[in-house]
Formats: structure tokens, C-alpha cells, sequence
């Protein structure tokens, strides 16, 4: 839009002629019609730039005032604000000039690229050990955050050539823009950088007034930004239509403590107000677990592996530029494996649960729309508390069904906190635990003796904790195993003058929420509440791995014995998130099935031969972007089932905009 140098922009650097480049579409930093942005790197861009033009409000002096000082810098922060207020660019131009350079997913990468060199993980890897332990104080925990802060930011304003300051220079434009690299480049910055250890001495020095700054920065911005996708504490439309829980109350009664304060100057942050907004999530998960599992994750021998698999781009592909085109246009066919469809994979259920699965994160009113116009009908839901994974059932009368879906980790652009909660109980995915069969814990199940033969088969079978919120008896019992029998009373009352046949079960959930529903369809069965059905299958979008081999070994021959149904995972390519936490040397279980680019195919495939592998170098798409359930797997299923885009609307999602909005039915397809 001539708005950005030309050698800011994505691609800049490609000698090769004929290089077509993928980016996110214009039309992906708009709101949508709900007034929420489906573009988490605009999300961010925006609440950046609120922060800044509106300083004084936020209270970002007294944080800057701290960082200056910390820094060795001979001007204080007011000065600093006041300049950059001064020199910021109007709203819109930042928000195209960031979408331009790729500004959000280059900081990504610059992050992961110095961790992958080496030398800054086994630093990591120190710091975090220093905040393990029983015996170590909250004091020593946060000596140890502080000097892990200090030691990242060093390391970022110490390679002024990095991508991510030329793509901010380009996006301050005249007249920070072109000082902003001779600035890092400068005696005056070099000079304070040199001196490491005074940095990390005057951040421990100054550590109680900086967190308290940050905190009084965090809860201002959670009460008062347009931008910040608070939508539990504000009661809108994106917080599900549950009953409010304690947490949930408190939060509200802050933000209306707050919104209906005239003088903010009255306004006391004090502790209690400045902590509650993390400790309400953080007491959820415990921040011992959180701090256990960052120390676990950087002390992984997988880590490092990890780190280096996702540094490396894939080769240049202009016939994936031409896939995503496709696409979003709906001009794509995808043909089906004839061993896929002789494992009695419908593409018509495919295409139903991808709908089902996706409905799952949205707002109260979008939701009740989408369930009424696939055809079906919810009828009992669960929620743990206003964080944790919501679970609805639906019946769809016509068929004879049940369906049992599970939501994935909610949008965090669209809800900060649950979808924080919901990242913290992905990441806690590399812990693993022993996993519970049923029949040790309880007698008398109607399947004990299958579940007690395979209990002594398969004596090591350990579970992802994150994907596991519980392994205790009762509570599966009185939630899960009484969804599924309130959706029962509910299909038999509807069907009361009907033959008296069992109705079919499906189970569904993308990313979190299809890893839960794979783990949820083996507790049912373990309980024998297959019995119930005349039909169990379960279609999971995305799942990441759910257990060590012996786990996915028991799930694979409680399938066959149970004779039921089948279990379909189902991955896109170039989506890292099924191949997490082990990353390496793994298997999702018999029926993994893979939406394959190039081939432009539908087909099994076994992750331990099938590696991952990251997108082409000229494919600009945001993180996740491949994970996406409304702008791929969706549009991908109706692909296979031979849809042609006809009576579709534009649609944007995770940096991806098409015709993805469609008239789907459930009913009479299941």
C-alpha cells in the first residue's frame, strides 16, 4: 500500500524469480460483524498502540520510569512516552504497517531463533532450575524471573539487525521510524548493554516498585481497554451462558468497581486489586505447576529438538500459494483414499462435526444460530468454573444421535483469560501421569473385566495431564457419564412415539477439545457406556497426543474389542499441534488421517514415519494459522465431500479470510 519500504517486506529477500508470496488478506484485520477481530496479531497490535497514545491513563510512566532507570539511561520514561506519543503513526497505518511486515509472527520467530541457537536455552534452562525446589522462596522465584526478563531483553536490544527491529522501524515510519536502528546501534545503548550484571543488579534492586508497576499496568488494562478481550468480566456475548461462578463474580465486581469510578485518581490499585486478576486463573493450575512445567519443558531433551524442527522454513512452494487460494475461494477438491473410506469415514459426518467443533468456541448468540441451522439441538452442557473447558451435547432427532462435543482452547483474542487458562492446561501436556483405570479405583462396572484385562496389558499407560482435567471415578461419573444419559432422556423423549432403536454416538473437539474427546470415548467405554449406543465414533480435529505409547496401544484395542466404532484423528499439514508434546517418535493410534497439500488428498497416514514438517518460506501465515478449524479443517472436510463454495459468505479466521461461512446441515447426515 506504499506504506512500508519495499526491503521490509515479506519476501524482500528472495533472489529467485517468479516467487509467489501467501499473506494474511487485508480483510482479516477487520472487525467482524460480532465486533470482535479474528486476527490475534492484530489484537495485539491494537492494544500496543492503545497503550501508548493513551500513556497517562494506563500509568506506563512509572513502568518506564523503572525500565530507564534499570537501563543505566541518563533521560528518564516521561521523555521517552512523550516522544514516542508525539511520533506515533495514525492507528490505521500501524495496524497495515504491521500486517505488512509480518511484524507479530517475526517476533515469534526472533524469540525462537535465539532460543534454538543454544547457548540462551542452557541459560533458560539454569534460571528455571533456580526457581525449582521445595525449598526455595517466593523472594528467590522472582530474583530468578527477574534475571530471566532482563537476560531476554538484553539479548533482543543487542541484535539491532534483527528482522524485529527493522520491521518496527518501518512500522513507526517518519519520524522514529529511520533513528529507531542507529539509536540500538548507538554508544549510548551499547554502552548500558555492556554492563550486564549492572542491569541484572539494579532490576533485583528495583524489583518490588517494577511489579508493582506491571501489575498496576495489567489490571488498568484488563478494566479499561476497547482492546482487550475481557469478556468474562464484562458479561458480553463471548463468555459462555453459564451459571456465574465465584471467580467470575469477583472479576465483574472489579470491572464495575472501576467503570463507575468518575475520578480514576480515587481509584486505589492496591494489592488485592492488582493480584486478583492473575491469582484467580493462576490458583486454578497452582503456580508451583506452572513453574514445574516451564522447568520441565526447558530441561526436555525433546526441547531442543523441537526448537530446531520449527527454526527451519520449508522449501519455497507456489503450489501451496495456489492451495490457500484455492481454498479460501472454495474452488478445492480434495480426493478421499479408498482405504480412508473403507474405514467407513462419511465425508457428510465429517463435514457436521467440523461444524459442531467449531460453533464450539463462539459467543452465546453465534453459537444458538449455528446449532440451529445445522439442525440439531443442545440439550445438557458442563463447565468446571468460567476458565475451564466447556462440554455440550447435542441430539439431532431426525437421526437417532447424540453428539458429545468438546471445546478447544478458546480464542485469546476474543477471551483473554480462558483462553490464557486454556494455553497453561495445553502446555501442562508435558507432564505426564499414570492414567486410572476406572476398575482400580471402583467394582462393579458392567465392563470391569475388560477393563481389568487391559489394565494388566497395558500397566504403563501414562496420560498427558493437560489432557486429562480428571481421573477420578466419581467426578467422571457425575459429569461425564451424566451428560451422556441426559442426552439420552432427552433423544428418547423426543423420539417417544419411534421404534425404539439405540441411537448413535459422536464424539468431537478440535485442538484441547479433541484430545479431550478422544480421552473422554475412553473412559465411556472402559464403563461400558458403549453399550448404550448402537454406534461410537469419534471424529477429533487437531488433537495433540494424548498419551505414551502403551496409552495410545490400550485406546487402539479398546476400539476393536468394544467393536463400536473408530477413533479418526484428523491433521492438516503443517499444523505442529498434533505432533505435541513428544514432538518425535510417536503414534496418534490406527485411524490418523492427513489432509495431504500437494497431493491434494485425504489419506492415513502413521506419524512415526510421517515427521512434521514446517511451512514454505514464501507461505506468510501467522502462528497457528495451519491449526485453524474455521479457515482450514473446515473448508478442507467440505473439500473431501465435494462441496463447490455455492451459497457460501466470506468468513476470516487466524490470518485467513474465504468463503468458509456455509449452509451445513447435520441433520439427515449422521
Amino acid at each position: 500500500l506504499g506504506l512500508v519500504p519495499a526491503a521490509a517486506l515479506p519476501g524482500a529477500g528472495f533472489n529467485e524469480s517468479g516467487v509467489q508470496i501467501y499473506q494474511p488478506p487485508l480483510q482479516a484485520l477487520l472487525y467482524d460483524k460480532n465486533g470482535q477481530i479474528n486476527d490475534p496479531s492484530t489484537q495485539v497490535i491494537l492494544l500496543i498502540y492503545d497503550i501508548l497514545n493513551n500513556h497517562a491513563l494506563y500509568s506506563v510512566a512509572d513502568l518506564v520510569e523503572e525500565f530507564a532507570y534499570i537501563a543505566g539511561l541518563p533521560f528518564g520514561g516521561s521523555f521517552v512516552l512523550e516522544l514516542v506519543k508525539t511520533g506515533l503513526p495514525p492507528l490505521p497505518d500501524t495496524v497495515v504497517r504491521a500486517w505488512q511486515t509480518d511484524f507479530v509472527v517475526d517476533m515469534v520467530e526472533d524469540v525462537k531463533d535465539h532460543l534454538a541457537e543454544g547457548g540462551d536455552l542452557d541459560v533458560f534452562k539454569q534460571l528455571f532450575e533456580a526457581m525449582g525446589g521445595d525449598g526455595v522462596s517466593q523472594d528467590e522465584k522472582e530474583n530468578a524471573v527477574i534475571r530471566l526478563v532482563a537476560l531476554l531483553t538484553m539479548r533482543e536490544m543487542g541484535d539491532p539487525e534483527a528482522i524485529l527491529w527493522q520491521d518496527l522501524s518501518a512500522i513507526l515510519g517518519q519520524p522514529l521510524g529511520p533513528a529507531l536502528i542507529p539509536a540500538l546501534k548507538s554508544s549510548l545503548v551499547t554502552e548500558a548493554l555492556s554492563d550486564s550484571q549492572g542491569i541484572v543488579n539494579r532490576a533485583l534492586e528495583r524489583k518490588d516498585a517494577l511489579i508493582s508497576a506491571l501489575q498496576v499496568l495489567a489490571a488498568k488494562v484488563i478494566l479499561f481497554s476497547p482492546y482487550f478481550p475481557a469478556a468474562c468480566i464484562r458479561g458480553t456475548d463471548a463468555c459462555p451462558n453459564t451459571e456465574v461462578d465465584e471467580g467470575s463474580q469477583a472479576m465483574r465486581d472489579l470491572y464495575v468497581q472501576a467503570t463507575t469510578t468518575d475520578d480514576l485518581s480515587t481509584l486505589e490499585f492496591g494489592e488485592t486489586l492488582r493480584e486478583e486478576f492473575l491469582t484467580i486463573f493462576l490458583d486454578e493450575l497452582g503456580l508451583k505447576d506452572v513453574l514445574e512445567l516451564l522447568n520441565d519443558a526447558l530441561n526436555s531433551p525433546s526441547t531442543a529438538t523441537i526448537l530446531n524442527i520449527l527454526s527451519v522454513p520449508g522449501p519455497v512452494s507456489n503450489g501451496e500459494v495456489d492451495y490457500l487460494q484455492n481454498l479460501s475461494l472454495g474452488n478445492l477438491t480434495v480426493d478421499l483414499d479408498p482405504a480412508v473410506a473403507a474405514a467407513s469415514l462419511s465425508p457428510e459426518v465429517l463435514v457436521c462435526l467440523a461444524n459442531v467443533s467449531s460453533l464450539m468456541y463462539e459467543g452465546q448468540r453465534t453459537k444458538e444460530a449455528w446449532v440451529d441451522g445445522l439442525g440439531i439441538k443442545s440439550v445438557a452442557n458442563f463447565r468446571h468454573n468460567f476458565l475451564s473447558t466447556f462440554i455440550e451435547a447435542f441430539v439431532v432427532e431426525e437421526d437417532n444421535a447424540v453428539i458429545l462435543a468438546f471445546e478447544g482452547t478458546p480464542y485469546i483474542q476474543q477471551n483473554f483469560f480462558r483462553g490464557l487458562f486454556g494455553w497453561l492446561q495445553d502446555a501442562l501436556s508435558s507432564v505426564s501421569e499414570p492414567f486410572t483405570y476406572p476398575c482400580r479405583e471402583r467394582e462393579g462396572y458392567p465392563a470391569e473385566a475388560l477393563c481389568k484385562d487391559l489394565a494388566g496389558k497395558f500397566p504403563g499407560a501414562e496420560v498427558y495431564r493437560g489432557f486429562i482435567p480428571t481421573q477420578n471415578a466419581t467426578k467422571i461419573d457425575g459429569t461425564l457419564v451424566k451428560l451422556v444419559d441426559e442426552a439420552l432422556a432427552a433423544l428418547e423423549s423426543a423420539r417417544a412415539t419411534m421404534a425404539p432403536e439405540k441411537p448413535k454416538l459422536y464424539v468431537t473437539g478440535h485442538s484441547l477439545g479433541a484430545a479431550l474427546a478422544k480421552n473422554a470415548l475412553t473412559q465411556l467405554l472402559l464403563r461400558d457406556a458403549g453399550d448404550k449406543f448402537a454406534s461410537v465414533n469419534a471424529y477429533t480435529f487437531a488433537p495433540p497426543v494424548t498419551g505414551n505409547p502403551e496409552y495410545i496401544g490400550m485406546q487402539n484395542e479398546l476400539l476393536e474389542r468394544a467393536g463400536k466404532g473408530r477413533t479418526f484423528m484428523i491433521l492438516n499439514e503443517y499444523d505442529e499441534v498434533p505432533y505435541l508434546p513428544p514432538f518425535v517418535n510417536f503414534s496418534h493410534g490406527n485411524d490418523t488421517l492427513h489432509f495431504d497439500h500437494g497431493l491434494l488428498s485425504f489419506k492415513r497416514i502413521d506419524t512415526m514415519d510421517t515427521p512434521f514438517a514446517t511451512h514454505p518460506l514464501n507461505v506468510m501465515m501467522p502462528p497457528l494459522g495451519y491449526h485453524s478449524i474455521k479457515g482450514q479443517y473446515l473448508p478442507l472436510a467440505r473439500a473431501v465431500a465435494g462441496g463447490d463454495g455455492g451459497g457460501c459468505e466470506l468468513l476470516c479466521d487466524t490470518g485467513q479470510c474465504g468463503l468458509f461461512k456455509c449452509p451445513d446441515l447435520c441433520k439427515g447426515k449422521l
